[in-house]
């Protein structure tokens, strides 16, 4: 296992591939956006059914456009989030796991003195077999804030976006 403590998880190579990869697919999004409104606004201007299907697929792209744009902002607050943090390795346990052949909430809790409930989100099977093995995720960012979480297995190649109970950060029992 590697501690990143140098260096902020933005520059850790497998970190760099999966935001580029997010980074594309939401640009993707936001082209199909684009040409769902322009082919509307083409349709519209056919006149007779071709207004309503216009109206229709017009509406389509900008709902995609938007929720595109919205999440390529989230991925700007992403990127800052892993440029000012380094992963670190916390061992954990784990308390809450999705159902069987279902990707959802993993809940784990630090082993260490502070015993932080933390809920990563979309895992896989794999991921969860690996704690249970290794008992060990990486994070990146502040356990002791609501701001953004994310975690990984070490030296993973999947990141994972996580959550920390907002009773772990008022300093309440969960």
């Amino acid at each position: 296992m590697t501690q990143h403590e140098d260096r902020p998880a933005s520059e850790d190579p497998a970190t760099r591939r999966h935001e580029r990869t997010k980074d594309r697919a939401f640009m993707f999004a936001i082209i199909v956006g684009l040409i769902f409104i322009a082919g509307g606004i083409y349709l519209t201007t056919l006149g007779a059914t071709g207004v309503l299907f216009g109206v229709l697929m017009f509406l389509l792209g900008a709902m995609v456009g938007i929720a595109a744009i919205l999440g390529f902002l989230y991925r700007g607050r992403a990127r800052r989030t892993l440029a000012r943090h380094p992963w670190r390795a916390v061992p954990v346990k784990i308390l809450a796991r999705p159902a069987p052949g279902k990707r959802g909430r993993l809940v784990v809790q630090t082993t260490d003195e502070a015993q932080v409930p933390i809920g990563i989100t979309g895992v896989s099977n794999e991921f969860i077999d690996a704690i249970e093995r290794d008992g060990m995720i990486e994070y990146a960012g502040d356990l002791g804030d609501s701001g953004m979480l994310f975690a990984r297995i070490p030296d993973g190649e999947f990141v994972y976006v996580a959550v920390i109970s907002s009773r772990a950060i008022r300093g309440e029992q969960p």
